[in-house]
């Protein structure tokens, strides 16, 4: 068709999501090199999908929502297999790579308790009372942490620091 045509097609809504899709992951490319936590990118997609329902009706706004959906799933698959692995390595007695695989999810601001209390109880059976510590403070810092988990850590914080000081 010519330049010209005033008729064109629009785009359907399978390749606009293709190409929202693209465009979303090299948004989260760019953000996790600039060390940006897979559970905020989590967070955006979930304020994006919100301000995206609103306009629903509209074919740009349902590929975006897709894409979005897409996106979000792989983060989130991707916080629960460093989880999984870690657990998997624990078990098998790894526990230096089990450590390494909560590590990742810690830095990740996952906001589940389970990689913090495993930390916790790794670094306190190796005697490692800095870095159980450390992973308290972590906790109690993570916005995305429910406001008891970050009590929790602060009881388990206070209790080490009475202790081993």
């Amino acid at each position: 068709m010519p330049a010209w045509w005033p008729f064109k097609r629009k785009p359907d809504i399978a390749s606009l999501t293709e190409a929202f899709i693209a465009d979303l992951k090299q948004q989260v490319q760019e953000q996790r090199a600039a060390h940006i936590s897979r559970q905020a990118l989590i967070k955006t997609l979930e304020i994006q999908t919100r301000l995206w329902e609103a306009r629903s009706n509209e074919q740009e706004a349902q590929a975006r929502l897709r894409a979005i959906r897409v996106i979000y799933q792989e983060l989130q698959a991707s916080l629960q297999a460093d989880l999984q692995q870690g657990k998997n390595l624990e078990e098998a007695g790894d526990l230096e790579g089990a450590i390494a695989c909560y590590e990742t999810a810690v830095s990740d601001q996952i906001a589940v308790r389970f990689p913090y209390t495993r930390l916790f109880e790794l670094y306190t059976q190796q005697g490692n009372y800095k870095q159980a510590q450390r992973v308290c403070q972590t906790a109690v810092s993570n916005p995305f942490l429910p406001q008891s988990a970050r009590q929790h850590f602060q009881a388990k914080l206070n209790q080490l620091e009475a202790i081993h000081e």
